[in-house]
């Protein structure tokens, strides 16, 4: 078979390299047809060894070639690349990750850490209040789903969830409830949670995100940066802690990561870390859990087992199961759970409800709730499923406006806890916003505002007194 080559498309040092194998072809036939004339020259006893290390330092070129065209043509970019999560570890600054993160985005997205990409940037938008940019990323994980629906739900209604989930924790001592990673909104549902559960008396809150390195957290009232775990650094989640101890909740930790450990021992294990925490301190107390995604399911899908099958099995005790991530919004409703978008396109969600079936049924899939979040909308930046009345929106000082002169990550922090707290807020900020938006504070405080550059690096910051 014959092979035609476009040399056009070739790196030049390539092109060399096979123009050169082309000529030792014609060379090679040339030696075999005067090789019975030429018989006792090519006998000679010199010519093998020459002939191996003419070979050999071939095999080397050809090697060269092949690596220097590689390189040309970007063979090795996604091997350069390092792993978003490990980046960040490594330079322990999330604004600094997030921005190489973003350069290199074509990079990443071609490369084996695709997944990994769009996981890490959803939870770091986040971070930064960018709700929709958040889901988003998320939504780059999943495929979308076929447009349809639900035929009738006409005779199915909707009941407020809060006070719907309220009313169970009178007679339950456990209720675990999930959290997309992505979702502040998620983690604000939670922490509305705390106060009407906290007078049902539940007063421990065992949060996977929450790392066992932190052991201070209860007495120092806070979370830190790092310390306190990877999630925790969003600001409604660092939120949620600081109500939850304020309330006299005792928080713990129960995640398990080790070596070489399957996805079934890590639930096995997140299980039996609750259970040895929480039934050895007291076998009355009642118990708050927030855990991530799926671990909250209590009924075995696809022969796989989760956390909260195991602690149901371990306990003897059937907890109260809550599903937040079927119940969220998506960047577009092709991303959106089919009853999820039937139900909020026909009922009209306005608030975190639960919906009744025509047989009084809870409507779930496989938790016993499912709580379904209104879409969002946004004014000044805050969004509307945010109604704490202990937060107060500010306009950002013109002293800190007129400081800006390129794209920085505002935060601002309790000055009492320190810049190694989590934020309150932190959002982008640049010279080309025509509306920034408002500082989301707890009045009567006095708070340390800094600006930070794309590098990560401090760029300025002064203290204010917010009434």
């Amino acid at each position: 078979m014959e092979i035609k080559i476009d040399f056009g498309k070739l790196h030049p040092l390539f092109q060399h390299w096979v123009k050169s194998k082309e000529k030792e072809k014609v060379r090679g036939t040339c030696v075999e047809s005067t090789f019975h004339h030429e018989k006792r020259y090519l006998s000679h006893s010199f010519y093998k060894p020459i002939s191996r290390i003419r070979k050999a330092l071939n095999v080397l070129k050809s090697f060269f070639f092949i690596l220097t065209w590689l390189a040309y043509n970007n063979g090795f970019t996604q091997n350069e690349l390092p792993n978003p999560y490990k980046k960040y570890d490594s330079d322990r600054n999330f604004y600094k990750t997030y921005n190489y993160l973003k350069n290199n985005e074509q990079g990443y997205i071609s490369s084996e850490y695709r997944r990994t990409y769009f996981d890490i940037m959803s939870v770091f938008m986040s971070w930064m209040k960018n709700f929709s940019s958040a889901i988003a990323f998320h939504d780059s994980l999943s495929k979308s789903i076929k447009p349809g629906g639900y035929t009738s739900i006409n005779q199915y209604n909707k009941r407020d969830a809060a006070k719907y989930i309220d009313s169970l924790a009178i007679n339950n001592r456990i209720i675990i409830i999930n959290e997309g990673h992505y979702s502040s909104m998620n983690r604000y549902f939670v922490s509305e949670l705390l106060d009407p559960l906290s007078k049902r008396g539940f007063k421990y809150l065992a949060i996977e995100a929450l790392s066992d390195v932190d052991t201070l957290i209860n007495i120092r009232k806070f979370p830190l940066q790092f310390t306190s775990g990877f999630y925790t650094n969003e600001p409604f989640f660092g939120m949620l802690i600081r109500k939850a101890i304020a309330l006299g909740y005792t928080l713990m930790s129960y995640e398990s990561i080790l070596p070489n450990q399957s996805q079934l021992e890590r639930e096995n294990a997140q299980a039996q870390n609750i259970y040895k925490q929480f039934i050895n301190i007291d076998s009355t107390a009642k118990l708050l859990i927030l855990c991530g995604y799926g671990h909250v399911y209590e009924k075995e899908i696809y022969e796989s087992k989760y956390m909260a099958a195991f602690l149901k099995e371990i306990t003897g005790i059937d907890p109260i199961t809550i599903d937040q991530e079927i119940g969220n919004e998506h960047s577009c409703n092709s991303y959106e759970n089919i009853f999820y978008r039937t139900v909020v396109d026909s009922i009209g969600i306005i608030s975190p409800s639960i919906i009744i079936k025509p047989d009084s049924q809870i409507w779930s899939m496989f938790t016993d709730i499912v709580v379904f979040h209104p879409r969002t909308t946004y004014k000044k930046g805050q969004p509307s499923w945010l109604n704490d009345t202990s937060l107060k929106s500010y306009p950002i000082p013109h002293e800190i406006m007129s400081r800006i002169n390129q794209k920085v990550l505002l935060r601002a922090y309790i000055a009492e806890e320190g810049n190694k707290a989590v934020p309150i807020d932190q959002f982008e900020l640049n010279t080309t916003s025509e509306e920034p938006p408002n500082l989301l504070l707890y009045p009567g405080k006095k708070y340390l505002i800094q600006l930070v550059d794309v590098n990560g690096n401090f760029y300025w910051g002064n203290t204010y007194y917010f009434k």
